[in-house]
C-alpha cells in the first residue's frame, strides 16, 4: 500500500454538527507511505473512529476512504486479513486480550 485517502470523510455522528472544526474530517488528505504523520486532536473529536475506519472495523462514515486507488468500502473479509496480515497494524488503546 502506498497511500491512504480520505475524500471528504465524515463520521456519522458528526453529520448534524455546525461547529465542526477539523484537519481531518470534512477534507481531502493523502497518507503516503514512508512519512510520518501526527494525529492530533481533543477527545471526542474522531480519532479513534478514523483508526476503525482504517482497520475495517467500522463503516459508519460519508465520503470515501481509499487504499491506493482501491474503496475500502469494496474490500472484503479476504481482502481486510490480507491488508491486517501484511500490511497494516493497529495497537488498541483499551486492553483486548481475546476478541
Amino acid at each position: 500500500m502506498n497511500s491512504i485517502v480520505l475524500q471528504n470523510t465524515l463520521p456519522e455522528i458528526f453529520k448534524n454538527e455546525r461547529e465542526l472544526k477539523s484537519h481531518i474530517w470534512h477534507q481531502n488528505i493523502t497518507f503516503e507511505k514512508g512519512k510520518y504523520y501526527l494525529v492530533e486532536a481533543n477527545s471526542g473529536t474522531g480519532k479513534s473512529s478514523l483508526c476503525s475506519y482504517l482497520y475495517g472495523y467500522r463503516n459508519d462514515y460519508s465520503g470515501k476512504i481509499f487504499f491506493d486507488q482501491n474503496d475500502i468500502r469494496s474490500f472484503n473479509s479476504h481482502d481486510w486479513d490480507r491488508i491486517r496480515v501484511g500490511q497494516l497494524s493497529l495497537l488498541f488503546q483499551e486492553l483486548r486480550l481475546f476478541p
